[in-house]
C-alpha cells in the first residue's frame, strides 16, 4: 500500500511539474488562515483575523464544512454561512510589472477575493433572504491581477466564501472552499493562456457526444443492433459529464447549480448503459438480465434525486451512489470475465480495454473521496476505451457492410431472376414495393392493349422433344422481349410458340395502342432482316402473326399459398386468343380489331384519318402513317356483337401494290355486302391480278363465286361465325 501511495505522489509531482514548471507562486505550499465568519474589518486589518481564536491554520485543500463541523445542524441547515480565508505571498520589485493572474483549481459557492484590500473578483449573488440566488462554483478559474493592487514585499490575499452546510451529520459538503489540491497559482498570464490540456479534454468530450449521436443514427437505421443505442447513450452521458467538469462550462452556463446537477445526474447511468452495451453486443437476441435491469432502475432513482433535491443534499446522494457503485463494479468485473467464454475476438478486445477503464474509474472514485488530486486519469482511460471500441465497432461494421453488400448483390441477382417470372410492372400496378408483398388473389382492373404473337411453321420443322426447338424458341423470345419492353409493355406468358403481351394504359407513355402497333411493326421489320440471313443459310423462313385488341383486363395473381402466377384475364384476352387463328387463316401478319382503332381515334395522338367507302384506309399517328385494310366481320363464340378486324400492312415491302388496289378491293366489298356477288367477283379478280398471292382477295373471291350458286339467307348481315378456333 505504501508503494502505491508513493507511486501516486510521484505521478502527481511529474504531472504538475510538466504543466507548471514555469509557475511563479504555488499557493498550495502556503499556509491559509481560515475563520467561520467574515467581516469587512478583516480586509482593512488582517491582524483581526489572525487574533481571532476560531481562526485555523491550514493548507489547500480547504473544505470549510469539514474544518468547522456543526454538532447540531438543526432546522436552519439550509441557510448559507460566511467564511474567510487569508494567505500572503511576496513579490520583488521586478515582479510588479509582470502580467500576473490568479489561477484557482476550484472555488465555491459564492465568493469574493481581495488583494491588499482591493476587490479583485466578486461572485456573490444573494436574494433578499440572504440565500444564494445564483451559484458560482467554478473549476479552473483564471483571474487577471491589476498591477496597481500589487506591492513590493508582502501581499495579502483574502477570500470571502459563502455557502451551505451538509444537512446530515458525518457527511461533509465540499462545494464551499478550495476542494481540489492543485493548481492554485499566481503566475504569468502567458503561461496560463497556453494551457491546452483543458481545451483538449473539452474537445474530446464534444467528440464523445458526436460519436454517441452517430450511433443513435446507426441504431435508427438498424433497430436489431440495439447495442448501438446503449453505446450511444453511454458516450453521450460520458461526454456531458466530461464537459461539466471542465473549466470552460462556466463560460457557457453562468449558474453553476445547473452544472452541478447535470454533472451528478449523468454519472449514475454511465456504467449501466456500458454494461447493457456489452450484454446486447454479446447476446443480441436476449432480453436484458434481471440484475442489469435492477441496477438500471436503482441508478435512475439517483438521477431523479440529483435533479430534484437541493444542492446541499447532492453530496450525500453522491456518497450513496458511490456505495451502490461498488456492487455494480464487482458485478461488472464478474460479468466481463464471464464474457471471455464467448469466442468472439472483437468482444475479447473490448473487455481488455474495459478493464483498463475500470482501473481509471476506481482511481477516480478514491481520488474524489479521499485524495482530491484531480488527476483526470478517468478521462484519459475513457478516451482509450471509447476510441478502441469505436475502432472495433467500425471495423466490424465495415465487415458487416461488405457482407451486407455481397448479400444485397445476391438478392439483386435473385430479384432479377424472380422478375423474369414476375414482371416488374405487376408490382407497379398492384402498388407493391417488393415481390414478397404479392399474395395470390391480388388484382387490379386496368385498360390495356393485348397482343398475341404466334410463331408459325414450327411444327413442320421440329418434331417431338427436339432440343434444337428450345434453342430456337429462346432465340425467338429474346428477339421479341426487348422490343415489347421498349414500347412500355411486358410479356405476360410464354405458351409454347405463343407469346401474350400487354401494354397497360398510362398517361405518361401515351396510348397503349400506339405502343402495341409500334411494337408489332418493329418486330415485322426485324423479322425481315432475320429471314434474309436465314435464307442465305438455307434455313426456313419465320412467320409471326400478331393480333392486337384493346379493352379492360384484370391484372393480378392466381394460385395458392405455395404457388402463385401472374396473369391478365378477361374478355379482352379471350377475344385476342380467338382471333389468333384468324390471322393465320387470312395470312395477316398484324391483325387489329376495330375496337382498338376506335379507341385510338379518341386520343390526341392521331393526326388524321382517311376512309374509303366507310372502311379505314390510313391513320396518321405522331407523324407516322399506318396503312389499314379491312379483313372481316367475325362472330365469336360467347360474343353477342361481331368483331371487325383490319390488317396493318405498311411494313410489307410491296405495300405500294396494296395501296393501288385498295380502292378496287373496297368496291368489291361494297358489291359483296350488297349481295351483288358477280360485280364483287370482277373487282376481286382485278385485285388478284395485281397481287396474286394475297389470301384475303382469294377468300372473298371464293365467297363471291359460292354465293352466286348458293345465295345467303335473306337476313344475312355479312357476319362470319367461327365454328372452331381459327376456322370459318
Amino acid at each position: 500500500m505504501k508503494i502505491y501511495k508513493h507511486f501516486v505522489l510521484i505521478f502527481v509531482f511529474l504531472y504538475n511539474a510538466f504543466l507548471y514548471s514555469e509557475t511563479y507562486i504555488d499557493l498550495t505550499q502556503h499556509e491559509f488562515y481560515v475563520n467561520n465568519n467574515f467581516s469587512k474589518d478583516y480586509i482593512i486589518e488582517p491582524e483581526l483575523l489572525l487574533s481571532d481564536k476560531k481562526t485555523k491554520k491550514v493548507q489547500i485543500p480547504i473544505i470549510l464544512d469539514e474544518l468547522y463541523p456543526k454538532k447540531k445542524l438543526g432546522k436552519n441547515y439550509n441557510k448559507v454561512e460566511h467564511f474567510t480565508a487569508m494567505t500572503s505571498f511576496y513579490l520583488s520589485k521586478n515582479n510588479l510589472n509582470d502580467s500576473l493572474v490568479l489561477q484557482l483549481a476550484w472555488i465555491g459557492e459564492n465568493w469574493e477575493i481581495y488583494l491588499n484590500g482591493n476587490l479583485l473578483k466578486k461572485e456573490i449573488y444573494l436574494n433578499e433572504s440572504q440565500q444564494i440566488d445564483i451559484y458560482r462554483t467554478i473549476r479552473g478559474i483564471i483571474i487577471p491581477i491589476n498591477n496597481l493592487f500589487l506591492k513590493e514585499g508582502k501581499n495579502i490575499l483574502i477570500i470571502h466564501f459563502i455557502g451551505h452546510r451538509s444537512p446530515l451529520q458525518n457527511f461533509v459538503y465540499d462545494n464551499v472552499g478550495f476542494l481540489l489540491k492543485r493548481p492554485y497559482l499566481i503566475t504569468i498570464s502567458e503561461l496560463i493562456e497556453n494551457y491546452l490540456i483543458e481545451q483538449i479534454i473539452f474537445g474530446i468530450n464534444i467528440v464523445y457526444i458526436f460519436f454517441g449521436i452517430y450511433h443513435f443514427f446507426i441504431f435508427f437505421r438498424r433497430r436489431k443492433e440495439i447495442y448501438n443505442l446503449y453505446f450511444g447513450l453511454f458516450t453521450v452521458l460520458l461526454g456531458i459529464y466530461g464537459i461539466t467538469v471542465s473549466m470552460f462550462i462556466h463560460e457557457i452556463i453562468f449558474n453553476s447549480l445547473y452544472v452541478t446537477k447535470i454533472k451528478y445526474a449523468t454519472q449514475p447511468l454511465i456504467i449501466p448503459f456500458f454494461l447493457m452495451f456489452f450484454y446486447k453486443y454479446a447476446f443480441p437476441s436476449k432480453k436484458i438480465s434481471f440484475i442489469l435491469a435492477f441496477f438500471f432502475w436503482v441508478e435512475l432513482i439517483f438521477v431523479l434525486f440529483f435533479i430534484i433535491m437541493p444542492i446541499y443534499w447532492l453530496e450525500i446522494g453522491l456518497r450513496l451512489f458511490y456505495a451502490s457503485l461498488l456492487f455494480i463494479l464487482i458485478y461488472s468485473l464478474y460479468f466481463l470475465y464471464a464474457l471471455f467464454k464467448i469466442k468472439n475476438y472483437n468482444l475479447i478486445l473490448m473487455i481488455y480495454f474495459a478493464f483498463i477503464l475500470f482501473l481509471g474509474v476506481i482511481f477516480e472514485i478514491i481520488d474524489s473521496i479521499y485524495w482530491n488530486f484531480d488527476l483526470r486519469i478517468i478521462e484519459f482511460s475513457f478516451f482509450v476505451f471509447i476510441t478502441s471500441i469505436i475502432i472495433i465497432i467500425a471495423y466490424e461494421n465495415s465487415n458487416q457492410y461488405k457482407k451486407l453488400k455481397n448479400y444485397i448483390n445476391q438478392l439483386n441477382i435473385q430479384r432479377k431472376h424472380i422478375l423474369k417470372f414476375v414482371p416488374e410492372q405487376i408490382l407497379k400496378y398492384l402498388k407493391k414495393k417488393e415481390i414478397e408483398e404479392i399474395y395470390y388473389g391480388d388484382y387490379k382492373k386496368i385498360f390495356s392493349s393485348v397482343v398475341l404473337f404466334d410463331l408459325e411453321k414450327i411444327s413442320k420443322n421440329y418434331h417431338g422433344l427436339d432440343t434444337d426447338l428450345l434453342i430456337f424458341l429462346n432465340d425467338y423470345f429474346a428477339m421479341i422481349e426487348p422490343i415489347v419492353k421498349e414500347e412500355n409493355g411486358y410479356i405476360d406468358k410464354f405458351m409454347g410458340n405463343y407469346i401474350l403481351a400487354t401494354f397497360p394504359e398510362s398517361s405518361k407513355t401515351g396510348s397503349s395502342i400506339i405502343n402495341a402497333i409500334q411494337c408489332t411493326v418493329k418486330i415485322q421489320q426485324e423479322l425481315t432482316n432475320i429471314n434474309y440471313f436465314r435464307e442465305l443459310q438455307g434455313l426456313f423462313r419465320i412467320d409471326i402473326y400478331s393480333v392486337i385488341h384493346y379493352g379492360e383486363v384484370a391484372l393480378g395473381t392466381i394460385g395458392s399459398q405455395n404457388r402463385i402466377d401472374t396473369t391478365i384475364i378477361g374478355d379482352t384476352v379471350n377475344v385476342t386468343s380467338r382471333l389468333e387463328g384468324v390471322a393465320k387463316l387470312y395470312n395477316t401478319k398484324i391483325l387489329i380489331t376495330e375496337d382498338a382503332i376506335n379507341y385510338l381515334l379518341k386520343t390526341p395522338f392521331v393526326d388524321f384519318i382517311d376512309k374509303e367507302m366507310n372502311y379505314y384506309k390510313k391513320i396518321g399517328i405522331n407523324n407516322k402513317e399506318y396503312l389499314l385494310r379491312y379483313v372481316d366481320n367475325l362472330g365469336l363464340k360467347g360474343k353477342k356483337l361481331p368483331v371487325k378486324v383490319y390488317e396493318i400492312y405498311n411494313y410489307k415491302s410491296n405495300y405500294s401494290d396494296y395501296e393501288n388496289c385498295i380502292r378496287l378491293f373496297y368496291e368489291g366489298l361494297h358489291y359483296f355486302y350488297n349481295k351483288d356477288f358477280k360485280k364483287s367477283e370482277i373487282m376481286l379478280m382485278k385485285c388478284l391480278k395485281k397481287i396474286p398471292e394475297d389470301r384475303i382477295f382469294k377468300i372473298y373471291l371464293l365467297r363471291s363465286m359460292v354465293f352466286q350458286f348458293y345465295p345467303p339467307e335473306k337476313d344475312w348481315e355479312g357476319i362470319y361465325y367461327l365454328k372452331t378456333k381459327g376456322f370459318l
